[in-house]
């Protein structure tokens, strides 16, 4: 997948003000996969064999790097990230089997529960035909900001960054995503609407689905 990842790098002493969004390269693939351990803790393990606990944290990153390594085809601290998705693009699952994964997917996965893993990204694809069938759409898979960041806009001007990118593109299309309890209201603000709910991991957690249609247009726009 190319390099559309937009990333905010910023030093940790820097005022608020100097955050710059920026495409993602491999060079900040460690950061982001620390930045994804710290934002996303409390978020169910049932991926993990193991207590999520008894891995270390630099495990984890090194674990971290190598899936999001797959996403980019090119060679100051990141402290949020989001990860979007072209209209017509995949999203990168692993092998099916252990005989064809590859070794990278061995190690990236190391201590994961992959059925687990597996299921709850084939119910939230599912639930995505269901709701959007044949139309063509934005997907934002992720968006996550480190806790000590958390509350000072940088969220924002990641959604905004990839809002603009899909209003420059022609066609004018929807845009699609998964929200957690605390990004709701920024996506409602944003002209997203909740479509769909799905309960995943035998109910241990319920996403909506938001989706903000094409050629929208705010109120205050109008």
């Amino acid at each position: 997948m190319a390099a559309t990842t937009p990333q905010t790098a910023i030093p940790l002493k820097a005022p608020i003000e100097d955050v710059v969004i920026s495409h993602m390269t491999y060079e900040d693939l460690s950061d982001a996969a620390r930045l994804q351990a710290d934002t996303f803790r409390s978020f169910p393990r049932v991926f993990f064999h193991a207590d999520p606990d008894d891995v270390p944290v630099d495990e984890r990153t090194r674990q971290t790097a190598l899936r999001y390594k797959r996403y980019l085809d090119d060679d100051g601290k990141v402290v949020g990230m989001a990860l979007w998705q072209k209209p017509g693009t995949l999203f990168v699952e692993p092998a099916r089997s252990d005989e064809e994964m590859t070794e990278d997917e061995r190690q990236s996965f190391l201590g994961t529960n992959l059925p687990a893993w597996r299921s709850f990204h084939a119910d939230l694809g599912a639930k995505r035909v269901e709701v959007l069938g044949d139309e063509p759409y934005w997907y934002l898979y992720m968006l996550g900001i480190h806790p000590t960041y958390q509350g000072k806009g940088i969220g924002s001007k990641l959604l905004n960054w990839g809002i603009a990118m899909a209003e420059a593109s022609e066609p004018k299309l929807a845009m699609y995503l998964e929200a957690s309890p605390n990004g709701q209201k920024l996506y409602a603000r944003r002209g997203f609407e909740v479509v769909t709910s799905t309960e995943l991991l035998g109910g241990k957690v319920t996403l909506p689905g938001m989706k903000r249609r094409a050629g929208y247009v705010a109120e205050s726009q109008a």
